[in-house]
């Protein structure tokens, strides 16, 4: 199942999906509402059976601002990252456990472990994530369920192109590899958590970032 919050969107991914022999369905909608969510699991657990794997990638950004100007639209809009992860697990959660089986990936961030100026409420929400990956990890590993969070870096979506080269140039004397991910990069570390050689892995945070954060600057 695929979901955003617009619809066009999702329908978009499950075409790219299903035109390559996958297959896939659109399930938009607001993550942040929990009753939103019951509703699409149960579409999907109606179209495929139980749920056996969880991405959870929802993301709000708002522009880079000192925290002091932030509204709390951005604060409900930035932590649908946290909030949305919360309410899509819950409602995996017990078929899961039931047949002691399930994967669940978390999208974290770069910034949730270094902390970005401009980005607090954004850094703070992906730290969440990964509090929640590694408490949820002992939760629910006795039930043969593993809970991972990968960590992109700076990856090359439409907003990170758009950018002015100036930011670009500033961005890679951060990273130890002198370029960008690619998202494809970002999708082969959630395939790598899906394998069974990967199934005593559990409560990890993998960073997928080129070697961001150790440039000493960065870190003052």
């Amino acid at each position: 199942g695929v979901n955003a919050l617009h619809k066009e969107t999702a329908a978009a991914v499950a075409k790219e999906i299903t035109d390559t022999g996958g297959e896939a369905i659109a399930i938009p909608g607001n993550v942040a509402a929990q009753n939103t969510v019951n509703t699409m699991v149960a579409k999907l657990a109606q179209t495929f059976g139980p749920v056996d794997i969880l991405v959870n990638n929802a993301a709000a950004m708002a522009e880079m601002m000192p925290f002091e100007k932030t509204t709390t639209k951005e604060q409900e809009d930035e932590l649908v990252t946290l909030i949305g992860a919360f309410n899509c697990t819950r409602s995996v959660l017990p078929s899961m456990i039931e047949r002691r089986n399930g994967r669940i990936i978390n999208i974290s961030s770069v910034s949730g472990r270094y902390g970005m100026p401009g980005r607090a409420i954004y850094s703070a929400a992906k730290a969440g994530i990964n509090i929640f990956t590694k408490a949820l990890a002992y939760e629910v590993g006795q039930y043969g369920i593993t809970v991972n969070s990968i960590s992109p870096g700076a990856t090359l979506t439409p907003r990170l192109k758009a950018r002015s080269k100036e930011i670009h140039d500033a961005a890679r004397r951060m990273i130890a590899v002198p370029r960008f991910a690619e998202p494809e990069e970002i999708a082969h570390a959630v395939l790598f958590f899906l394998k069974e050689e990967s199934s005593y892995i559990t409560g990890a945070m993998l960073d997928v970032d080129g070697g961001f954060g150790g440039y000493e600057p960065y870190k003052r």
